[in-house]
């Protein structure tokens, strides 16, 4: 039977959100947060359970009257639906 990873508790994690709170951009923030995580023994984070887990402890950081630490945004996806104007003109529907 597999060891269960541990949890990885909201002290370490904020401990390692303030040590990561100087990066630049996305990507260097999660690599440096994952690495905090297994480093901790909590095994990996993935992106977006990393980015779930700062809103949710930001919003209790700032609920208990602080500030949370910094952090890059996350990218978004554009998205690749094309609007429904676009595709009724490419079919040649009429205006009203």
């Amino acid at each position: 039977m597999a060891k269960a990873k541990k949890k990885w508790d909201k002290r370490s994690f904020l401990q390692a959100w303030i040590a990561c709170s100087s990066a630049t951009d996305w990507d260097k923030f999660y690599r440096a947060m994952n690495s905090h995580s297994e480093e901790g023994g909590f095994g990996g984070i993935a992106e977006k359970t990393l980015a779930l887990r700062c809103g949710a402890v930001g919003a209790s950081v700032r609920k208990a009257g602080f500030v949370p630490p910094a952090k890059p945004d996350r990218p978004r996806s554009t998205p690749i639906e094309v609007p429904m104007g676009d595709v009724a003109k490419s079919l040649g529907l009429k205006k009203a």
